[in-house]
Parts: C-alpha cells; sequence; structure tokens
C-alpha cells in the first residue's frame, strides 16, 4: 500500500483479512461463513512530500485459506486502516476494504 504525506510524519498500516471457509463436502447451518485473520501491519517514517510503500503480511494458515477459497470461486477481503501521525502529534487515518488477489509471478 503506498502512502503519501505533505510533512513529516509516522504512517502505519494495519488491518483484519476475513477468509470465506470452504469444506469439501459439508453445507451445514451452523457452520462459520468466514474466518478473520489479523495482517501484520508495518510503521514507517515519510519525509514530507515522500511516498512510502507499507506492506501487510498473511499469516501462512491464512495464505492458505485464502488460496484454497480462491481456488473454489471465493474472495477474501480485507479491511485496512493507515495513519500517520506527525511532530506535533496530530493524526489522520483512513479506511478502506480491499479483494485479495493472487500474487504475480
Amino acid at each position: 500500500m503506498r502512502v503519501r504525506s505533505d510533512e513529516a510524519a509516522d504512517a502505519e498500516a494495519m488491518g483484519s483479512v476475513r477468509v470465506p471457509t470452504v469444506k469439501a463436502g459439508s453445507s451445514s447451518a451452523g457452520a462459520a461463513k468466514s474466518k478473520r485473520f489479523k495482517l501484520r501491519g508495518e510503521t514507517k517514517p515519510i519525509a514530507a512530500g515522500e511516498t512510502t510503500t507499507l506492506k501487510l503480511r498473511l499469516k501462512k494458515n491464512a495464505k492458505r485459506l485464502a488460496k484454497r477459497a480462491q481456488a473454489k470461486g471465493k474472495t477474501a477481503r480485507a479491511r485496512v486502516t493507515v495513519s500517520a501521525t506527525d511532530a506535533a502529534g496530530n493524526e489522520a487515518s483512513a479506511k478502506l476494504r480491499v479483494k485479495l488477489k493472487r500474487k504475480r509471478r
């Protein structure tokens, strides 16, 4: 995720991902429809007028379940919060929702 600031600040990204559950041959009414996993966030300083990239990472188990869901035609969705705090302590934040895609090689 790319972040830009017009003044020097510390940018932080965090979030969670909702992965649809896929079970072979089971369609029980009480089964959970999705699992939620926290994303490993990142914090980086940004110089005034510069752009930096913040990477959010999934744990291995979440990656495996997301790949399985995508193979079955389901889409994992992430909820991400990015915030920036300047030297005076002023904070600005933005929230967004994104669909996860497989990494291209």
